[in-house]
């Protein structure tokens, strides 16, 4: 057994369909690894048939935004810059990583996501 960084030892899962859960088999939180397909090794084969990126996580999109105008005052030596800063513009739901462990009751699930759309607003002034 081959141990990871924190000394625990490593086992890949038994795979024996396509381990992502079908769109009708998903529901909240999202489970996106099937609980039908990816099993726990067994005695008899400890170290499991599961391969190297077996899966992919959704697609992940974001588009980001930027406004920026500079106002100058009646001093010469003065200037007054807004920005306007949008991130995640169409504001998409990106999904953080899943529960790997196939042990823990939440295997193959989305509990996190990105950020939602923020906005912020930026007064400078220089002189």
């Amino acid at each position: 057994m081959d141990p990871d960084w924190r000394g625990a030892p490593r086992f890949r899962p038994n795979v024996v369909g396509e381990p992502v859960a079908p769109q009708s088999q998903r529901g909240s939180p999202i489970r996106y690894l099937s609980l039908d397909t990816v099993l726990l090794p067994t005695n008899n084969v400890p170290f499991g048939s599961a391969g190297r990126n077996i899966a992919r996580m959704p697609s992940f999109y974001q588009v980001d935004a930027a406004a920026v105008k500079d106002f100058r005052l009646p001093r010469e030596s003065m200037a007054l810059q807004f920005r306007a800063e949008i991130f995640n513009v169409t504001n998409k739901t990106n999904f953080a990583t899943l529960q790997p462990n196939r042990n823990n009751a939440a295997f193959g699930r989305f509990l996190t996501t990105f950020d939602p759309r923020l906005v912020q607003f930026a007064l400078r002034l220089t002189f």
